[in-house]
């Protein structure tokens, strides 16, 4: 059963930490060491969230939640198979 359920807004990398997901936690709770998957796709296959963040947007005065993800294809692929509106499910690591 999933923890939670996430919506895509967009996607992006940062220098360091690399790919992050940016979008809105729809329900239940997300934490690091958590397993994201694309709605829909066969169990085990998605990323490990190595870091929840903030990702504020003050000129537009929104506020949304950042996974930044391991394991990750390049930033295009990503943006590819993640399009803005997506669904990921968000499980614990033992429930795979």
């Amino acid at each position: 059963m999933p923890a939670a359920r996430f919506a895509v807004q967009a996607v992006g990398e940062i220098t360091h930490p690399g790919r992050v997901v940016i979008g809105d936690v729809l329900g239940g709770s997300v934490k690091v060491g958590m397993w994201a998957s694309l709605e829909g796709r066969d169990k085990g296959d998605g990323w490990l969230i190595a870091a929840v963040e903030f990702a504020d947007n003050p000129s537009r005065h929104g506020s949304h939640i950042g996974l930044v993800l391991t394991g990750a294809p390049p930033l295009q692929q990503l943006r590819e198979v993640l399009p803005p509106g997506s669904i990921l499910v968000i499980t614990d690591r033992e429930s795979l």
